[in-house]
């Protein structure tokens, strides 16, 4: 006959579930193996003049349900635009990787492959500016300008200082000299005024 929980055997006897935990306590039930021993509960209803009770199948225990899993949200994507996924493009197939899909539509993972090869060169070219391999665009045209500027000052200031030695050796008027030099010497700087600067890329 199988073990009884206190619950059943309370039914059973008639009794109250604490009333039953009294008389386990007091040794007139037994218990085994953490249920109540069924033989113990005949003995005490023979012993209060009732009938014993029939064999009981054994209790199944209850299976509790398992606690609800809350479902994940689907992850959110904001739509690329059509320049960030050519642009993803164009940084792949620069760094000599296959290029994959329609040129226009880019999966995650092409885009932070993208993302690690752009942060590797950023690292690349900080190393080297702090080595002195490179310098600002800013700083070098700043450099740029200042030299012409000085090539400049120095043209103007040319016929004044070079015409008498020239009218000397020569054997010419300086006056006229000078006045010769100081308009071939504007028509050259006029002409480098309008040429175009080179360009620094990056």
């Amino acid at each position: 006959m199988a073990g009884l929980s206190y619950r059943k055997a309370a039914n059973l006897i008639g009794l109250s579930s604490s009333r039953v935990q009294k008389l386990v306590n007091s040794g007139r039930i037994r218990k085994k193996d953490g249920k109540i021993d069924p033989v113990s509960v005949n003995a005490y209803l023979v012993e209060i003049g009732k009938a014993p009770m029939a064999p009981i199948e054994e209790e199944e225990p209850i299976e509790e349900a398992p606690p609800a899993v809350p479902e994940k949200e689907p992850v959110k994507l904001e739509p690329v635009s059509t320049a960030a996924a050519v642009g993803v493009r164009d940084i792949l197939r620069e760094a000599g990787l296959a290029e994959v899909g329609d040129g226009i539509r880019v999966t995650l993972t092409e885009a932070q492959t993208a993302k690690t090869i752009i942060q590797a060169r950023l690292t690349q070219l900080k190393v080297q500016e702090e080595k002195g391999e490179l310098v600002r665009k800013a700083f070098v045209a700043e450099q740029v300008f200042r030299w012409f500027r000085q090539e400049r000052d120095a043209w103007q200031v040319f016929p004044a200082r070079m015409g008498p030695r020239m009218a000397a050796e020569l054997d010419v008027d300086p006056r006229l000299l000078i006045i010769a030099l100081e308009k071939y010497v504007r028509e050259y700087l006029g002409d480098l005024a309008v040429m175009e600067p080179p360009e620094l890329d990056g």
